[in-house]
């Protein structure tokens, strides 16, 4: 069976600001040797993490490899974290990583069901003023 890696197929097809998901089961760390080259073409990536790519310290890696941030989700809930480590409570094994911050990205999610855990990234009380205040602006 030929394959092809995210990389090449995103440079063939001239593909860039891209959401990615993967769901490799526990092959995700071969998925991130074939789409690391492409990191600057992927807006957002969601990516299960099982066993094997935690081992592995995927998380960690994909954050110190790209200036994309990361984020587990955890239900509706968005936990940054800035090494790649966090505790899995079953059944949610997905991340997501972005460039956007975490007070970005809460307001990406305004609109929505997620929300953005401060994660010791300032205090929950700020941001949700903060969101307050922006979201009252678009009203």
């Amino acid at each position: 069976m030929e394959t092809v890696s995210l990389a090449e197929y995103f440079r063939a097809q001239k593909i860039g600001g891209a959401l990615v998901k993967v769901d490799a089961e526990g092959a995700g760390e071969q998925v991130w040797d074939g789409a690391e080259a492409a990191s600057k073409s992927i807006r957002y990536l969601v990516m299960e993490m099982l066993t094997p790519e935690i081992g592995a310290g995927l998380p960690a890696r994909i954050i110190t490899e790209t200036d994309l941030k990361a984020y587990y989700i955890r239900d509706f809930e968005l936990v940054p974290s800035l090494d790649g480590t966090f505790e899995y409570p079953a059944p949610f094994w997905n991340w997501l990583f972005c460039r956007l911050s975490p007070r970005e990205l809460a307001v990406r999610l305004t609109a929505t069901r997620f929300r953005v855990h401060n994660g010791g990234w300032g205090t929950a009380e700020l941001l949700d003023d903060e969101l307050e205040i922006i979201s009252h602006r678009f009203i």
